[in-house]
């Protein structure tokens, strides 16, 4: 189960199929009527590469156009996968993914819990970030994939634009992080290791740059810190960087890959890097 399991239309843009993708989708399937295809827009099923689409945006040969498969929801989650032992979703911005005090039933846990009682968080995703994750729904699915991350076993890649050109092409963040009695991590000597691999994938007139990053560790405001211990905090990151709080955070959880903690086999997840990354980048 993975990605190719969600497409339901794929094409591969030639010199033939150049100009613009709602036009071409018109002309190679007329069965899709206008209101059907503005519907695949509006529920982000159109993918351009790994974003979502812009409705009227202009091809380019070499890129690859996808569209998905009809969602399921629950609720307002977008779920991606689900049986007896795990559920694959999509976290949305501002949600948390397990209860606070200060927020009791409010989280991507409890809305979960609603539904199918018992689910054992093992992972989770800043409040601002989005992007894709797992749950447990049993106590041997449970064992399994903690095992899984505690062993580095999962795959979990990340999108994110920071702030600056990073020069670098690639390279890794290495660093001891500590929490302080405030709640943030910061680099210290005393604290525990964290490590960040990063790609660079394009940098836009010395403002930003656009990164895949590679968790090799799994701690609290791990890419957040790294990337602006490094001088280049992320965009929209109200915590660690210069922003206001309230704005979407430009860190997103792209892909997922595990084993199936009871079937054995290997699961991969990727979710579409949001649209309001593709607007700061073209």
């Amino acid at each position: 189960m993975g990605y190719n399991s969600f497409i339901m239309i794929q094409l591969d843009i030639t010199t033939e199929e150049k100009g613009r993708l709602t036009d071409l989708l018109t002309k190679l399937y007329p069965d899709l009527s206008k209101n059907k295809l503005n519907n695949f827009y509006r529920q982000n099923r159109v993918v351009r590469n790994d974003f979502v689409a812009q409705k009227d945006s202009d091809l380019k040969i070499g890129e690859k156009i996808s569209i998905l498969k009809k969602p399921q929801f629950l609720g307002d989650l977008l779920i991606y996968y689900v049986d007896k032992d795990i559920i694959v979703l999509e976290k949305p911005a501002f949600l948390l993914s397990v209860d606070s005090d200060k927020a009791p039933g409010i989280s991507v846990h409890s809305s979960l819990k609603r539904r199918y009682g018992a689910v054992f968080p093992v992972q989770r995703l800043d409040r601002e970030t989005t992007g894709v994750m797992v749950f447990a729904l049993s106590r041997e699915a449970k064992e399994s994939l903690r095992k899984q991350f505690e062993e580095k076993l999962v795959g979990r890649e990340y999108a994110a634009l920071t702030h600056g050109a990073i020069k670098e092409k690639s390279g890794t963040w290495r660093s001891f992080l500590k929490e302080g009695g405030d709640m943030k991590m910061r680099v210290a000597k005393e604290g525990v290791l964290a490590i960040t691999h990063f790609t660079v994938k394009k940098t836009v007139r010395g403002v930003y740059s656009f990164i895949k990053c590679r968790l090799e560790t799994g701690k609290k405001n791990q890419i957040r810190v790294h990337a602006g211990h490094a001088g280049h905090p992320l965009v929209g990151d109200s915590r660690y960087g210069d922003a206001k709080k309230g704005g979407r955070l430009f860190l997103h959880a792209h892909k997922l890959t595990f084993t199936h903690p009871t079937r054995d086999k290997p699961m991969s997840f990727i979710s579409p890097i949001p649209r309001e990354f593709h607007k700061n980048l073209y």
